[in-house]
């Protein structure tokens, strides 16, 4: 329960200012080239004795090549090792686990008209067992930031089992440099887009509603909008936001455009539906 510790491991070609510079808070070690310190003496002195060892167990035997490039390339970096943290905190993530388990047979308070609220949380249970999903198949989560004179880049790489459920998901989509951004304009706040098989997600939405809406008359038309969009192929969305600057209008102004095999179709069914 205790919090986790700290080591810093720093090359320097003066360890003995290194050593005076951080002062008597902290333990210092000397490993060749290299000052050890950390404000717990026994985790300091485990790091340069495993500097001296011909068994090392470190980071660089874990590592994958595009997450330790990564790494390399900021001028400040993170590596989180995501099973040794899981490992770490296994007890915390069942509880976690086993709470996500529970929610099937949560009861919701109060009834709401319309809607199957067994539904919707057995529904709620399936998407974070899937997150949680996600979060195990990870090997690496790689952060880093580098400063030059003109930009200050943020570089985010994730690593996973190709072999999991989520790597072979992931795998099955392909790059793009999204040039429906190309089109929003440019004096937003912010900028946001999606690449892939938008049709397989717009998929997934509808039957979450089909499931959980009861209102026969709301599902007949939910059906019939379903069965009609099933013959559209979505492959992109981007979208931008500013504030709104009048309160009643809300906090954001947005616009969103979607890539689509048959734009004249979606315009003939929103008009349809609405």
């Amino acid at each position: 329960d205790a919090a986790p510790g700290m080591v810093f491991l720093v090359p320097s070609k003066d360890l003995a200012a290194m050593e005076e510079a951080l002062g008597d808070e902290v333990t210092f070690v000397k490993a060749d080239k290299h000052g050890i310190y950390s404000d717990d003496e026994e985790l300091a002195t485990s790091f340069k004795d495993q500097q001296k060892s011909k068994d090392k167990d470190s980071l660089g035997d874990t590592i994958d090549a595009k997450s330790l490039a990564a790494l390399n390339r900021g001028d400040i970096s993170v590596f989180v090792n995501v099973p040794a943290l899981l490992e770490a905190y296994k007890d915390e993530f069942g509880m976690i686990q086993g709470q996500l388990e529970g929610l099937k047979d949560q009861k919701p308070e109060g009834d709401t008209p319309g809607i199957n609220m067994a539904a919707v949380m057995e529904k709620l249970q399936g998407i974070t067992g899937s997150l949680l999903k996600a979060v195990e198949d990870h090997e690496g989560i790689t952060l880093a930031l580098s400063v030059t004179d003109k930009d200050v880049v943020i570089e985010e790489f994730f690593q996973l089992d190709e072999d999991s459920a989520t790597g072979k998901l992931l795998k099955g989509g392909t790059g793009s440099e999204m040039p429906l951004l190309n089109s929003l304009p440019g004096d937003a706040l912010g900028y946001f887009g999606v690449q892939c098989n938008l049709s397989e997600l717009m998929a997934w939405s509808l039957e979450f509603a089909e499931a959980v809406i009861t209102d026969e008359k709301a599902l007949e038309v939910l059906k019939s909008t379903t069965s009609e969009l099933k013959g559209l192929k979505f492959t992109g969305l981007a979208g931008a936001f500013n504030l709104s600057g009048k309160a009643d209008e809300g906090l954001l102004r947005m616009v969103n455009l979607m890539s689509l095999d048959s734009p004249q179709k979606l315009r003939a069914l929103s008009k349809k539906y609405a």
